[in-house]
Order: C-alpha cells, then structure tokens, then sequence
C-alpha cells in the first residue's frame, strides 16, 4: 500500500502515533480502478452483492444509519444521500491487508476493508474510531481534519459527537469526563484527492467534509489491547478444571448463609486463578517464535501447549487425521495433519507427560526413533508442542515445576 521508503518512515515515526500523509502506487491504484468499475458509484453499487448502509443527519443534527439493500442503496444514492459498503474484497486490497498485517505485527485477516460513496457537500461530525484507520482517496476530493485525543486513550469503542446515544458505557471505564463539544480551531486539515491516502492512529479525532461526490476506501485494524488476546487463552486453560466449568450460582435474598458460601466459592477460584497465573509462561499464550528443524529437536525440552486441544478421526488407508486447535478467542487456529498408527502412541506419550525430550520419547518409541525428529518438528509447527531452550537433560527438572 506503501511506497517501501514511505512504509519504514511510517513504521518508524508515526505507526499507533501520529497522523501520516501519503500516496499509493500509480499500479496499484491502477488495479483497484478496474476492480471497482472505474470508481463510477452507481456502477459500483450495481456490481456490489454484500451489505449496505444509507448515512443521513436527522433534524435534530445526529448523524444515523439505516440498512438497505445494494439495490435500493443506488436509489438513496441518487436521491443525495450517503451510502456505506462495510465490506469490501479485491485482489489488491487482499494483497495489502495481508503486507500490513505482516509488517506491522498484526495477526493476519484481521484487517477490514469498506467503502464511502459521499455525495457533494457530506459532512461526518466531530468522532473518533476504536480502529487503525487507513483511508485512500479514489474519486473526487475531501478534506479531512483531525487532532490528537487527549480525553480517550485507546478506545476500546467508537464515539460521534453527532451522533445519537452516542455514548459507549465501556468507554466511562477510562475515558475523562470533559470531552469536547467540536474539534478544536487550530485541528490541521488535509485536502485528499484521487491516490491520496491518509493514515490516522486509534481513537484521534476527526471530521470530513466531501468538496465534491467522493469515493473513498478505508482499511481499518480493529483495537487489539492486551485483553482480548489473553482473557480467552487464560479461559481455555481454566475450563479445563470441573470447579470452573461448574454452573456459577447467586445467593438469594439476605440469606447471610448462602452468601458466605458464595464468597467462600468465588475466594477459592481466585485461588486456583492466582496459582494459574503463576505457573503459565508467557511463551504460552504466544504463537511460535520460529521454526523448528529437526536437527534441532535433540538439543530441547517440549511441553504440551496448554492452549491446544488435538482431535483424532479416521482417516483413508489407514491413517488417522489430526485436528490441531488452538484455543484463543477470535484468535484461535486449526490446523490438520494425518498420521499413521504408529505416531499415535507418540501423542498418547504427549498428552500424559507434560514436560519431555527427544529422549524419553526414544525410550519408549525405539521403532520410531529415526522418525521422531521430524514428527517433533512437525507437532511444533501445529502448535501441539512448545519447544524450550533449555538442555534435554533439564526436562526432568522442568517436569517436576510443571507437575
């Protein structure tokens, strides 16, 4: 999407810091002209088979939204109203999610694309999104003006000063009472035409106004904190005991009893919770730091992934089909692999010793010890494994802490 000199300036200096100002390749914008017939709106709403939205301000000044169908979104079109496409795919944009996802670490597929068909004279209020916010200019002109927000550090939800209800309960959470009313006078503004692009981090606020009819394309990271990332991997893990998986219950009335049985339920969870924390390491919440080469594997102790469940289904030829998953939320993997008998009992060896080397698994596989390297590899590659540094004659100890 970058130029690559504008891309390492980017990372650098301004990546979840500061606005950025650029232009697309002439190529690239090349391709999306002819992926999206020409920029022509209507044309565009013709070929576009996914949702769509109509923007209009009410007569109260709030700015609201209403679904339609593509179809009659040509009409509201025509009759001067804005229309929102949330979801968008091409080759090229594709091609960009994956290069940004890549290069500015974040998971990939989690990079959403939409498009703004604004009529002459669409003005957004005064707002901020819970998003990384890439837009690219492809037809007509709009001038944007931002500035840093000082009131919301790193919403986790978006806000419109314009907007009805526009106020998010979670955002009362961390945000600062004295928001402001409009953005400020000395905001810097930006004139973005046809190739123009402009970059804005999480949550700074801003307000367009389309000079003339605009098409607009916007690639946007959802917030990522540290939350979402790890509260459903710490679920994985303690879902595995019955006392969490048990139906929690609330004490009724002021049943002095019951209620000190509740504390005394929620005290011992803590409990266990606190010990949890203490044994994870943070290795285990992460995907692998790097390949693993065979070569490598009788140099290292391996644990079970404590986030990683594997499936076992019948398979052709003999063969049984494995279905490694990886439990965390929205980012949660699958992989499969296929397996002859013979490396089952490998994962039965697995699943009941939590820490072990390529040793012990000779030991009690010597048919399979020429192969055992690469199966390793292989099971560190699907995450069923995660490998340590640490010498193969310190797996007893590592055991030992584990158990």
């Amino acid at each position: 999407m970058l130029q690559n000199d504008d891309l390492e300036r980017f990372v650098q200096d301004f990546w979840m810091r500061e606005a950025f100002a650029g232009e697309v390749s002439k190529e690239d914008f090349a391709a999306l002209r002819e992926e999206f017939a020409g920029f022509e709106p209507r044309a565009m709403l013709e070929q576009h088979r996914g949702e769509a939205s109509v923007w209009f301000a009410s007569r109260d000044g709030h700015s609201q939204a209403v679904d339609v169908s593509p179809s009659d979104a040509i009409k509201f079109f025509n009759a001067g109203m804005t229309v929102f496409l949330p979801v968008v795919r091409s080759p090229t944009i594709d091609r960009w999610g994956d290069a940004l996802s890549k290069r500015l670490a974040r998971f990939q597929g989690k990079v959403g694309a939409s498009i703004f068909l604004a009529r002459k004279g669409w003005r957004t209020g005064c707002h901020f999104d819970h998003i990384e916010n890439f837009t690219v200019q492809l037809r007509g002109t709009k001038i944007w003006r931002f500035d840093e927000n000082r009131s919301v550090p790193l919403p986790t939800v978006n806000y419109g000063i314009r907007t009805e209800r526009a106020y998010q309960e979670e955002m009362w959470l961390y945000a600062s009472r004295d928001l402001p009313d409009k953005i400020s006078e000395t905001a810097p503004a930006i004139e973005l035409t046809p190739g123009k692009m402009i970059y804005l981090p999480r949550g700074h606020w801003h307000e367009i106004d389309a000079v003339t009819e605009s098409v607009s394309l916007l690639l946007g990271f959802p917030a990522c904190p540290w939350t979402d990332f790890i509260l459903p991997a710490l679920k994985s893990i303690l879902v595995r005991s019955p006392e969490w998986r048990a139906n929690l219950s609330f004490p009724n009335g002021r049943d002095v009893r019951a209620w000190d049985q509740a504390r005394e339920k929620v005290g011992g969870l803590l409990r266990h919770l606190e010990s949890t924390l203490r044994e994870l390491d943070p290795g285990d919440l992460l995907p692998p730091r790097e390949r693993l080469l065979p070569a490598d594997a009788a140099n290292m102790a391996f644990r079970r992934n404590p986030l990683c469940t594997v499936g076992r289904y019948p398979g052709g030829e003999g063969r049984t089909e494995v279905v490694a998953s990886v439990h965390q939320g929205e980012f949660s993997r699958r992989r499969e692999m296929s397996l002859p008998p013979a490396a089952l009992a490998v994962l039965d060896t697995i699943e009941t010793d939590p820490v072990f080397s390529l040793g012990d698994l000779e030991a009690r596989h010597s048919d399979l010890a020429s192969d055992l390297p690469k199966l390793l590899a292989v099971l560190v590659e699907l995450e069923v494994l995660l490998p340590s540094r640490r010498e193969a004659s310190d797996a007893d100890e590592v055991a030992k802490h584990h158990r």
